[in-house]
């Protein structure tokens, strides 16, 4: 749920440029390795490269949202998971009226601290009535 809400999309848009350049050189670095080998497609190298650096930057300030999707998945945040799998988890009750709101955006973490640290929090309600807290 941390991933599939419209927060998460915006957090893979404020990524998108970094990880774009980061590509960028990555990729630069091998094309400058292969003309040293290959002299004869330096031409052939430069145009892909080009083309790749005008799709990079295209996608670094709108990434498609098939960028957003294939990080959806929970094995594309093995860190994030073992975070919360090592948290003790409760649901809290409340029962004489509804208590907890949810919103697009419904898990909750204190950003400034993350998760994976001794004083993070993550709440996700389930209901109105039930919420899951993990510490």
């Amino acid at each position: 749920m941390m991933k599939r809400v419209p927060r998460a999309r915006e957090r893979v848009r404020e990524m998108a440029p970094g990880v774009a350049k980061s590509l960028a050189e990555e990729f630069d670095q091998e094309v400058r390795e292969i003309i040293q080998k290959k002299p004869e497609r330096r031409r052939h190298l430069e145009s892909l490269r080009e083309r790749l650096q005008e799709v990079l930057d295209r996608w670094s300030i709108d990434p498609p949202k098939e960028v957003w999707l294939a990080n959806v998945s929970p094995s594309t945040s093995p860190r994030l998971v073992a975070a919360l799998t090592l948290m003790t988890w409760r649901c809290l009750l409340y029962d004489r009226a509804p208590a907890f709101l949810t919103s697009d955006n419904p898990v909750f973490w204190f950003t400034h601290i993350g998760i994976g640290r001794p004083e993070s929090e993550v709440t996700f309600p389930i209901s109105s009535n039930i919420v899951l807290w993990a510490t």
